[in-house]
């Protein structure tokens, strides 16, 4: 907040009230946003939010335009929804025109202001947020500063992102339960597992930062996957499907998913007339994305994407070949720099050799996303077994970072307990 006399100041030569002044360069408030939860404060419905009680004194705040507030911070009461009644002109028009007809029937001194007014400060609510979100925020900075990579893998529709951001944040400051029904859901059960590495690894992973870390990281994960010694998180992928596959040995599922053209869609089947010479179970797909994320994503292609990925992965091999990070393989009929004079029948024609402390991390982080990606298709799949459709689904992306320290590296990934009914 500006200095009060100052404030009075810019008052006194605008000839404007000081209590609009003080609402006008207050700091804003908002949750402290990451790659995973962007800002998005509009209503998707298009709906304009507002306080009923705030209405009639003719105000109306940008907080109530927050879809993670499920309250005014400052009357407490719960926020209304009104929807344009006309289809013409801009969103933006057409919501000023909604929010102008709503305070004009709420307000008899509108478009002016009454005598009836409200200190900010007063408001319990509001001051409590005002706090909560300036120790959040530097919880969060201090949690996630000078992040290096983010992982990028996803399944499902991230609908909830507000939602989850929520939730994490209150492991960070916990939300007392008086002020809980401010907000529009808090989930219990985040936490974070943490693993550190030595001022080594930092090293080892800015000397390739050049080349790109997701690039880095998707090489490594469809080399190494196919390694005759495979690193711990092709073991997990290979656990992780071999138990679904116990789970499934016999298929009774009520869903296949069919490829029509360029697109799949779900579609409802009776469990006795399994198996279906063009539909695909929920169990099968699970296994598949799995597959593509963390597994040998080339046997689960097809032949034509297949071909494209393959030499993709020659060309962008190249510079880590230079580097010492991958070396050919002693089937591969390729030239001393490691040239193909021919496409080669046993796939991958590399390995990976890599540093000592950057395997670790690469490996470390995979196997964080192995364990984020069969969590959410378990949960998918009891989902569809409780009688939902497959496309309804939403989860959380792998919450998964790597960050720089002063002593080395952090790599944190976020996951939540859930109730079993």
């Amino acid at each position: 907040m500006p200095d009060p006399a100052r404030l009075a100041e810019v008052a006194d030569l605008l000839d404007e009230d000081l209590l609009t002044l003080r609402e006008t360069f207050a700091l804003s408030i908002d949750l402290p946003r990451s790659p995973e939860a962007p800002t998005r404060k509009v209503n998707p419905d298009k709906a304009v939010r507002y306080c009923e009680d705030c209405a009639v004194l003719g105000y109306h705040s940008y907080l109530h335009e927050h879809t993670w507030l499920a309250r005014c911070p400052f009357h407490a009461v719960p926020l209304k929804f009104a929807y344009p009644q006309t289809q013409t002109g801009t969103n933006y028009v057409r919501r000023c025109k909604t929010l102008a007809q709503i305070m004009s029937d709420a307000c008899p001194y509108w478009p002016g202001a009454g005598q009836q007014t409200f200190e900010f400060d007063n408001c319990e609510s509001f001051a409590w947020l005002s706090n909560w979100i300036a120790r959040v925020s530097k919880a969060s900075a201090l949690f996630s500063k000078r992040r290096v990579w983010t992982s990028v893998e996803q399944i499902f529709q991230n609908i909830g992102a507000d939602t989850h951001l929520v939730g994490r944040l209150h492991a960070l400051e916990p939300i007392p339960f008086k002020m809980r029904p401010l907000f529009d859901e808090v989930q219990d059960g985040w936490g974070a597992d943490i693993q550190r590495f030595p001022l080594q690894a930092r090293r080892e992973l800015s000397e390739v930062s050049d080349l790109g870390l997701d690039s880095l990281f998707s090489i490594y994960k469809t080399i190494a996957a196919y390694t005759a010694t495979p690193p711990g998180f092709a073991r997990d992928t290979d656990s992780c499907i071999q138990a679904l596959q116990s789970h499934h040995s016999a298929c009774r599922c009520e869903w296949g998913r069919e490829k029509a053209g360029w697109a799949n869609h779900w579609v409802r089947v009776h469990p006795d007339d399994w198996p279906h010479w063009n539909l695909v179970c929920p169990y099968a797909v699970a296994r598949e994305q799995l597959e593509l994320a963390t597994g040998r994503r080339l046997e689960v292609l097809t032949r034509r994407q297949r071909e494209a990925e393959e030499i993709a992965l020659i060309m962008r091999c190249h510079s880590l070949m230079e580097r010492g990070l991958i070396s050919m393989t002693p089937c591969a009929n390729a030239s001393p720099e490691g040239r193909l004079y021919s496409m080669p029948q046993i796939w991958p024609p590399m390995e990976w050799v890599g540093t000592p402390w950057l395997n670790a991390v690469l490996d470390a982080a995979t196997e964080c996303e192995v364990s984020a990606l069969n969590s959410s298709l378990c949960e998918w799949l009891d989902d569809i077994a409780q009688g939902n459709s497959p496309v309804q689904f939403t989860a959380a992306p792998p919450l998964i970072w790597l960050s720089e320290t002063e002593d080395g590296l952090v790599l944190i990934k976020w996951h939540r307990r859930r109730k079993r009914g």
